[in-house]
């Protein structure tokens, strides 16, 4: 395998025509637009006439700005699919045994991210071309950078990719230099864009998470005493004044009779100090208790759900979560049900959804395998973001915001965000998706309940 092939494992070139219908006009608008680029006449419900126009005299003439499209854009993936692990995995293999034969575990994302775009690229139809190189960087910091000194040479409109927080930073940073649209499917991190304003992170931020808990509280819990729990490690006390800061902003919106009242309870993140510390000083009597616990530590957090439980026969309890919390492995599905324990997430995949079980399907079919959520990820990206730069070309950034996608696993609403709420903090601008669910654990199981 040469070094070129090694790196670019193939291009996809779609190409696709779509057409534009022509309807009547409703004789009673007087709101008339007027594209730019097709020079295309339209009124307010956006069905297009042909010009001219008998036009009012109160009539309303918009001129929406051209937009800076071609007719191909290149689309540069990097991914760490660890070809050269999977290749040396495979000719270890006799042919006898090769039905055992695994993708590497450290390989699995990319590559079922990758199957999982490469079925979604089958159906859309688009009047530009878009090609699609695709890299492998192999987790490592210097083959990115390989990487883009290949393509420092390459006109390259949107990357997409990579996984890992220091290569993303890197990657911004090139993307930033050559103002190249960049998608990053992965990272919640807002640094990680080295405040690239066309950095698009599809992955909310934790900033996201707390905003959507207030505003859970506040719209569906009445009476309710919220409690911020809290470890006093430096991370945990940045995080709770980030909520805090939150809250604090909703409450100036809000009618004091409708505030969120609120208490920081600060917890000491060693056990050994913990001893002396009542949970039950922190609840209150006759009222919902709303705790929201702010803490990825799967230690801390077993503990406060330990101490909370135990107070149930006294208190009610209503736990939030952190959106790590699924994941844990050790932390105790009673307390989650005992608890009413919810928690912030950007994924939820309904399998019993028509759209669903036939992409299950395709793809069982194409790869012989069940999509992991990496898979509906590729799938959900790669179903709008070629339409979206097929219809906003260069300048995506500036019109992404009037797009909705519901995917397969998850909504896609983006916002720019030119500031953080805490004002001390460095200016980030970012295009963020700002749409989580809320979901609960209750009767064993999780619900969508948002």
């Amino acid at each position: 395998m040469t070094n070129w092939t090694k790196y670019i494992l193939f291009i996809l070139i779609i190409a696709g025509i779509a057409s534009c219908k022509v309807k009547k006009a409703a004789t009673d608008s007087n709101i008339i637009i007027i594209d730019d680029n097709t020079n295309n006449v339209s009124i307010k419900d956006d069905t297009i006439v042909n010009k001219p126009l008998d036009l009012k005299p109160d009539t309303i003439i918009i001129i929406e700005p051209s937009l800076n499209l071609k007719d191909e854009y290149n689309v540069v993936l990097i991914l760490p699919l660890l070809a050269d692990s999977i290749f040396s995995n495979w000719s270890d293999h006799t042919e006898e045994d090769l039905k055992d034969f695994n993708i590497p575990k450290k390989s699995q994302e990319a590559l079922t991210f990758l199957e999982g775009a490469m079925l979604a690229l089958q159906n859309l139809e688009l009047e530009s071309k878009i090609n699609i190189e695709v890299y492998d960087n192999e987790y490592s910091y210097a083959q990115t950078n390989f990487i883009l000194n290949k393509l420092e040479t390459k006109n390259v409109d949107l990357i997409i990719g990579p996984i890992k927080r220091q290569n993303i930073q890197l990657v911004s940073n090139f993307a930033k230099k050559k103002d190249i649209l960049m998608l990053s499917p992965f990272s919640p991190s807002k640094s990680a864009g080295s405040k690239h304003y066309k950095y698009i992170m599809s992955e909310p931020t934790i900033d996201v998470h707390f905003k959507t808990i207030s505003q859970f509280i506040s719209d569906s819990i009445a009476q309710s005493s919220v409690k911020l729990f809290y470890p006093d490690t430096d991370f945990g006390i940045e995080n709770a004044y980030k909520l805090q800061s939150i809250i604090q902003a909703m409450n100036d919106t809000l009618p004091l009779s409708k505030s969120i009242q609120y208490a920081m309870v600060e917890v000491a993140s060693k056990t050994n100090d913990r001893r002396n510390f009542k949970i039950e000083d922190f609840l209150d009597t006759g009222i919902d208790n709303s705790i929201i616990i702010i803490s990825f530590n799967e230690g801390f957090v077993h503990s406060m759900l330990t101490s909370l439980h135990q107070q149930l026969k006294s208190y009610d309890i209503t736990v939030f979560g952190m959106p790590n919390w699924k994941e844990s492995e050790s932390l105790r599905l009673d307390y989650f049900e005992s608890l009413n324990v919810h928690y912030t997430d950007s994924k939820w995949i309904d399998t019993e959804e028509t759209n669903t079980s036939n992409f299950i399907k395709d793809f069982k079919e194409e790869y012989k395998a069940h999509p992991s959520e990496s898979a509906y990820l590729g799938y959900d990206l790669f179903n709008c973001f070629p339409l979206w730069l097929d219809k906003y070309g260069l300048d995506l950034d500036k019109n992404i915001f009037k797009e909705r996608y519901e995917g397969l696993l998850n909504t896609y609403h983006f916002t720019p965000l030119d500031y953080t709420i805490d004002s001390t903090e460095t200016l980030s601008p970012r295009i963020e998706n700002t749409n989580l669910h809320i979901i609960e654990y209750k009767n064993y199981e999780l619900n969508l309940i948002k």
